[in-house]
């Protein structure tokens, strides 16, 4: 395993923490028993991250609780969630450096609305990228019933769900959208 410095670079906002982690999603499929196998988990300050990796290829990952600075007016963000895969390079391994480009990636807002206050606001977020629906990520809401992440360019299905029934959404990114995304569902109590 060589040891490579990976940066997560951006012109719209420096990563100032978050955790790292990588799986590798051919060797869970091969050996369901092995899953727990196929996870690392790196931390990250400020926006490098040191990890192992085992050859040039794919690598699968996210980025969780991240909190990340923006370029214009310097405000912090904290977002939940990020999935990223990359191509990592022999010339990177031999480096020990490698960027993740995040420059493309946006900024999506879920949020779940009760149509009646409700004691318990266990709302759960089920992320698939459509082209690709597996793996598929939860997210929990916030106490506002919330959740960010940040999402490349692509299409989505977003399923939310708490108690019964389901409220399922998809919805695209585009590379040209600057505001933050906000895709509302109203759940019924």
């Amino acid at each position: 395993m060589a040891k490579v410095l990976v940066r997560f670079v951006s012109p719209n906002f420096k990563i100032e923490e978050a955790t790292v982690s990588l799986f590798n999603t051919n060797a869970i499929y091969q050996d369901w028993t092995k899953a727990a196998e196929a996870f690392s988990v790196f931390p990250l300050r400020p926006d490098m991250a040191e990890i192992e990796v085992g050859s040039p290829g794919l690598i699968e990952g996210s980025l969780i609780d991240i909190v990340l600075r923006r370029t214009a007016g310097g405000t912090l963000n904290r977002i939940k969630f990020c999935r990223f895969n990359e191509d990592i390079t022999e010339t990177a391994l031999r480096s020990g450096k490698f960027d993740v480009d995040l420059s493309s990636y946006k900024e999506v807002i879920l949020r779940a609305r009760r149509t009646e206050p409700s004691v318990s606001n266990a709302t759960v977020f089920n992320i698939s990228i459509r082209d690709n629906p597996i793996p598929t990520f939860d997210l929990t809401a916030n106490d506002s019933g919330e959740s960010t992440l940040l999402a490349k360019p692509g299409q989505y299905r977003v399923v939310a769900s708490g108690k019964l029934p389901r409220t399922m959404k998809q919805f695209e990114i585009s590379d040209d959208e600057v505001e933050p995304k906000v895709i509302q569902f109203e759940i019924e109590t």
